[in-house]
């Protein structure tokens, strides 16, 4: 019998760490224009422990300010309210979900290929002259949430039809499609948006192998669909040809970048790359 993705969801918010009140407070404070600068660092502030990992964050070389940054209200001037809503939010997940693993699968893995994507979604982001990168840095590094949920809930049954789509040159996601009748992108999403995290992060994520169907946020789904071939191209050393084979032509047509454009970006996704490894580190030490 095929899971039930809304109680799977039930399943998961039961099995993990309460979504944190003062994040939830800080996703509602940055979407309400009535809420000052100030009264969304004082919401942040409260939670010391959440403070210092912020400040550490926005210190580390990934940012490369060229002065400390020493204040929650100093960050929140030089980062922007979004920018710093979705670090609360990357280091809030991924607190959550660290330590999750199975003897049949390598976290470090998993974790260096949402870095790569997050990585690859921000300097796309960026070459397109969006504003707020860091949301695609995020959507990049949430964009796999889904199978992080499923291993915890259903892992042996997660690993059994990886492996079989793995053996049958198969694409994970429609042979999830097949005997379960969602996929992990829709698990993801669909967690995301339980939490109450913005429609242009979950929506995104939700929809990111199959961009031509989204209804919503085209841009930012389609910059995540091929943040997400590139990196698994940079990882595996996968031909180019190849990867640009499998990118759908509606994404292309959104990021209006031409493939030379993004091949050229090789070598800078290439150091950020490293620093998000750091940062990575900060996050879940913090």
């Amino acid at each position: 019998m095929a899971p039930d993705l809304h109680k799977l969801i039930e399943a998961a918010n039961s099995s993990l760490p309460s979504f944190p009140n003062v994040v939830r407070q800080v996703i509602q404070a940055v979407d309400n224009p009535f809420y000052s600068l100030d009264r969304i660092g004082q919401i942040i502030t409260e939670d010391p422990a959440l403070s210092a990992r912020l400040l550490k964050i926005a210190n580390s070389s990934f940012y490369r300010f060229p002065f400390p940054v020493s204040t929650i209200s100093r960050a929140l001037t030089i980062i922007g309210s979004k920018q710093l809503r979705d670090l609360i939010t990357a280091t809030t997940v991924i607190k959550m979900f660290t330590g999750e693993s199975n003897e049949r699968v390598k976290p470090e893995l998993f974790w260096r290929h949402s870095i790569a994507c997050g990585v690859w979604a921000r300097v796309i982001a960026t070459a397109h002259r969006e504003s707020n990168v860091e949301q695609y840095y995020l959507t990049g590094l949430l964009h796999d949430v889904g199978h992080l949920v499923l291993l915890k809930i259903m892992p042996d049954e997660l690993l059994d039809l990886t492996e079989a789509a793995h053996a049958g040159k198969r694409p994970l996601l429609d042979v999830e499609r097949e005997c379960w009748g969602f996929s992990h992108a829709e698990v993801g999403g669909e967690l995301l948006r339980h939490w109450n995290l913005p429609a242009e992060i979950y929506q995104p994520i939700l929809m990111h192998h199959t961009p031509s169907q989204s209804t919503d946020y085209h841009l930012e789904t389609a910059i995540l669909h091929v943040a997400e071939l590139m990196s698994v191209a940079m990882l595996e050393s996968s031909s180019l040809e190849n990867t640009f084979f499998h990118v759908e032509p509606a994404a292309w047509e959104r990021i209006a970048l031409p493939v030379g454009a993004i091949t050229a970006l090789f070598e800078l996704v290439d150091n950020q790359f490293d620093q998000a490894l750091n940062l990575f580190s900060n996050m879940a030490s913090s």
